[in-house]
């Protein structure tokens, strides 16, 4: 996985290797903006890409989840051709979707594939946000 932030954008790409092909399988990046390591709140942030291209975003709800899917112009994402293992995922988020990110901030992934799932950390929990890794650099800056 990599993490990027280039001007006013986040740039995230993913290499999947599920030994599955389903199109049912998705990679979900999540974002603890403001850090505050408790429930999913409204700055929160879910983004769902799956294997067969289609995606989906989430807020936290600000009690004890997240909302239904939102639709939102600030962000992008693109996949490989179906039925490849391993597949790519690309993704690309305005900053202004996460306009309060704060430093450090929270972050995991979760990887659906057949019916696994498996996460990153491996500890955590989509809806405790304080089992996910701290992000101590807000700019992601591009490797020189």
């Amino acid at each position: 996985f990599y993490l990027v932030r280039y001007g006013l954008d986040y740039y995230a790409a993913a290499s999947i290797q599920a030994g599955s092909t389903g199109p049912g399988d998705a990679i979900r990046v999540f974002f603890d903006v403001n850090n505050s390591k408790g429930a999913p709140d409204v700055t929160d942030r879910w983004f769902e890409v799956r294997r067969d291209g289609s995606t989906a975003l989430r807020r936290g709800t600000g009690i004890s989840g997240w909302d239904l899917p939102i639709i939102s112009p600030d962000w992008s994402a693109a996949v490989s051709a179906p039925g490849t293992d391993p597949w790519f995922m690309e993704m690309q988020v305005n900053a202004v979707e996460m306009a309060t990110i704060q430093n450090p901030f929270g972050f995991m992934i979760e990887v659906l594939f057949s019916n696994e799932t498996t996460r990153y950390l491996t500890t955590s929990d989509p809806n405790n946000l304080g089992t996910w890794v701290n992000v101590t650099n807000v700019d992601c800056p591009v490797p020189r």
